[in-house]
């Protein structure tokens, strides 16, 4: 996992969160490669919901969600997969974000 998604669980288990409610992640990637057909099909096809494209000059962003738990197991597989896509596609992930789920009492 890398350091800043560490970081960011570290803060989440900080929280009343229960890490075994789905919950949608919202992912941002940065690049060139954001604009080709094959990259936004391929993300569509493997269940990636895309939320925002934006385009700066040459290149663009994209914001894209998952529906995952907050586990760490999960999250580890996320990070994992997230990594997997930025070097197989060429472009920069730039993180991942959740809401914190509370367990109604």
């Amino acid at each position: 996992m890398l350091e800043a998604d560490a970081l960011a669980v570290r803060s989440l288990r900080g929280t009343a969160d229960d890490p075994s409610a789905v919950r949608a992640i919202t992912v941002r990637f940065s690049g060139p490669t954001i604009l080709s057909e094959y990259f936004q099909r391929d993300m569509a096809v493997t269940g990636w919901d895309i939320t925002e494209l934006r385009t700066e000059g040459d290149s663009a962003v994209i914001s894209m969600e998952w529906l995952e738990t907050s586990n760490d197991e999960a999250l580890r597989g996320l990070s994992s997969r997230l990594r997997t896509i930025a070097d197989r596609y060429g472009v920069v992930y730039e993180g991942w974000s959740l809401p914190a789920v509370i367990p109604k009492e």
